[in-house]
């Protein structure tokens, strides 16, 4: 009999795609404020080439997250229509923005060079490739790997094997068994797909508030995938012979020379394999949540649609810093997991206040103008400045064989 058992968190074999060291190179430390971020509306390149509308939809809520301690900041999200009305009274359609509504994307990343080579217009753009970071002062991707244990492989094996064999009668009748089972199972998940180190570049967020994690490097994650493969082996056979001798009842020479000795076998085996092999997404959004969005029931929005998305912060701060090379960002190294939460976001939610009618006027208060660029309209039905929490459920993480 033999098993093994294998736990591992092998390396990768590239360092990270660089996304950081243009912010310093050659973005000037760029950095976003209100009301740029809703200037900058969906054409990123027009600020910066280096610009790109970060990982998520406006829908597809952002889990932020500490990568030493898994502590989550919150659950963000950007404008979800939920039936704002028009001046009509209609309820409008999830993709329907509010009358005068500027455009922001829902939190702003630094694209690749190949991003780059797009935005800016480079001949030959598409034969442009990212790159991986290759100054491990900036992340030392020698002695770190940038997942930390939101990576992991395994493998397993058992086999027994059992061989019994007698003879009887002097050699003459004989009986072997066999018996042979091996089971064996590999597989793995990861949270990060190619991983690629960022830096926030927003001052604030889409809401206008302050953002604390301005400067801090980050990799996204989410929704994560895995697969297994298992296979069980097992193999049975007998085998039986008896030799005859016509000496035992014959006694004439010639007889004897003529017929020999005479030996017979049967045998008989069986063996029956089974395999199976197992592929899965570690997080999606709850039913609830995309009829939420969708104005309907959610059940005929697929998994992958708007998954989970994480931005996971590591290390603190490099705004200040003047050069890249000397930041020595750390990699993941709490067990980071997406769980269940308020998620906050945008609601278009008529509100239905006394006194007010779909059609009347509705002059922008001063803290919402960046968001609705001074328009004059129709009154959204919304008090000024409100945003929403919903609470979101993930349905449970398939299990790993």
């Amino acid at each position: 009999m033999e098993n093994g058992n294998i736990s591992a968190d092998r390396p990768r074999t590239l360092a990270p795609y660089d996304s950081i060291t243009p912010w310093w190179t050659a973005m000037g430390q760029l950095s976003v404020s209100s009301p740029q971020l809703f200037q900058i509306g969906t054409n990123t390149a027009a600020v910066n080439p280096w610009l790109s509308g970060g990982p998520a939809n406006q829908q597809q809520p952002i889990w932020f997250i500490d990568g030493t301690s898994n502590q989550q900041y919150q659950i963000y999200s950007g404008f979800v229509n939920t039936g704002a009305l028009s001046a009509t009274g209609t309820a409008q359609g999830p993709s329907i923005a509010l009358t005068g509504q500027s455009f922001s994307n829902e939190f702003l990343g630094i694209s690749g060079y190949n991003g780059f080579a797009n935005a800016a217009g480079i001949p030959n753009a598409g034969k442009t490739r990212d790159k991986s970071l290759t100054d491990a002062g900036v992340f030392n991707f020698f002695k770190n790997l940038i997942d930390g244990p939101t990576k992991h492989e395994y493998e397993k094996f058992n086999t027994a094997n059992i061989d019994l064999s007698q003879t009887f009668l002097d050699d003459r009748i004989g009986i072997d068994l066999t018996y042979d089972h091996q089971k064996y199972m590999n597989g793995g998940q990861q949270l990060l797909g190619n991983p690629t180190i960022q830096i926030d570049v927003q001052k604030q967020l889409q809401d206008l508030s302050t953002n604390p994690n301005f400067g801090r490097a980050f990799v996204t994650g989410g929704p994560g995938s895995g697969n297994s493969y298992q296979s069980d082996r097992k193999f049975y056979r007998g085998s039986l012979f008896g030799e005859v001798r016509p000496s035992d009842f014959l006694h004439g020479d010639f007889m004897l020379k003529l017929l020999g000795k005479q030996r017979f076998n049967g045998v008989y085996s069986d063996e029956k394999f089974y395999n199976q092999q197992l592929g899965w997404q570690m997080y999606a959004h709850s039913q609830a949540w995309d009829g939420y969005w969708n104005q309907n029931s959610g059940a005929t929005d697929g998994l992958n649609n708007r998954a989970p998305v994480a931005v996971i912060y590591l290390g603190g701060s490099l705004a200040a810093m003047t050069n890249p090379s000397s930041a020595n960002i750390p990699g993941i190294t709490a067990p980071v997991a997406l769980n269940s939460g308020s998620i906050y976001h945008f609601a278009s939610t008529w509100k239905n206040p006394p006194g007010v009618t779909f059609s009347d006027p509705w002059n922008v208060p001063a803290n919402l103008q960046p968001m609705f660029g001074g328009a004059t309209g129709p009154d959204p039905g919304f008090q000024p400045g409100e945003l929403h929490r919903l609470e979101l459920k993930l349905p449970g993480q398939p299990a790993r064989l």
